[in-house]
């Protein structure tokens, strides 16, 4: 269903395109009906209009836009093979259109979408390469760097993200950076680095998304080098800020196990089992529950916990 806000403006469009179609303003009529489809997500219908532009006002300025806007609208629609395709067409068409670096960007990214990493970096360096200060550069170093880590090149992915930070220190995707930079360092087992990288993120940008990822991964650090008791207190922070609280009572139930402390242990697997009983962690913790009730010797327990389980 069309919001009425943009069926509203789509009405005004089409009387103007009646009353003057050959007025000054009539290919800004038909571009802008497509973007009002476009910004309602009817991106179905909003590609037949960019095409009626393109037929009735191939002389317009705003042919390469729409081209562009018909490679944007597939590639909303999952359909990447036909958005890779639509922004080719923009960049051969127009060859000399402004929107040549941003479509060659979004070929790179249709290869991505499509799991074409190999593709997807090439296009990237092509961006960079051809265009060094388009708006779309800083995007395209992140990317390089992005699909590197898909493919498991974590050591280059490090350095990609190392020369996107330096690079374009202002860039709007500088805290996803630093947290792609952590999680690549994290998936090498070098938890120390790790650490270092997301606590830059936290300090630089508290309150975005990735801090709340970042504490629970650098928990996660801390576990993964044996430091039981820092991993502990990083987990019950979680808990208290009301980030990922499931995860991080399993966190701390496990510090515990590690420690052979299953008393402790088995209060915490109980707390995600009975506050949190639709978390995904439910039957794990429930599982625990009875091989710790094993480990500490209550073996009639642990049996009815596990039979519990199993039905």
């Amino acid at each position: 269903m069309i919001n009425y806000f943009w069926f509203s403006d789509i009405n005004q469009f089409e009387k103007l395109l009646k009353r003057f179609p050959h007025g000054i303003k009539a290919e800004e009529s038909q571009f802008y009906k497509g973007e009002c489809l476009f910004m309602d997500g009817a991106y179905g219908r909003a590609i037949g209009e960019y095409e009626e532009l393109m037929r009735s006002y191939s002389w317009s300025p705003l042919a390469a836009d729409a081209s562009f806007r018909i490679g944007e609208a597939y590639f909303q629609m999952g359909r990447y093979e036909s958005a890779l395709e639509s922004f080719r067409a923009t960049i051969s068409r127009f060859p000399d259109s402004k929107l040549k670096p941003e479509a060659l960007y979004w070929i790179g990214e249709s290869y991505f979408k499509m799991n074409d990493y190999s593709n997807a970096i090439r296009t990237y360096e092509n961006v960079l390469r051809t265009f060094p200060r388009s708006r779309v550069a800083d995007y395209a170093q992140y990317s390089i760097g992005w699909a590197r880590k898909e493919v498991g090149e974590l050591n280059q992915a490090v350095a990609d993200f190392r020369k996107f930070l330096e690079d374009y220190p202002e860039s709007v995707l500088r805290v996803s950076a630093l947290y792609q930079m952590g999680e690549a360092f994290f998936l090498l087992n070098d938890y120390e680095s790790a650490i270092v990288e997301l606590n830059r993120l936290i300090e630089e940008s508290p309150a975005h998304e990735y801090a709340a990822k970042a504490r629970l991964m650098i928990a996660d650090a801390h576990y993964s080098l044996g430091d039981y008791p820092t991993a502990r207190e990083k987990y019950l922070n979680l808990f208290e800020r009301k980030e990922s609280a499931d995860r991080a009572l399993y966190g701390v139930a496990w510090t515990h196990v590690r420690e052979r402390n299953f008393e402790d242990a088995l209060v915490y697997f109980e707390r995600i089992v009975t506050e949190y009983p639709r978390s995904s962690l439910r039957e794990e913790a429930e599982y625990r529950r009875g091989v710790c009730l094993n480990m500490k010797g209550d073996g009639e327990s642990a049996l009815r916990v596990l039979e519990d389980f199993v039905e």
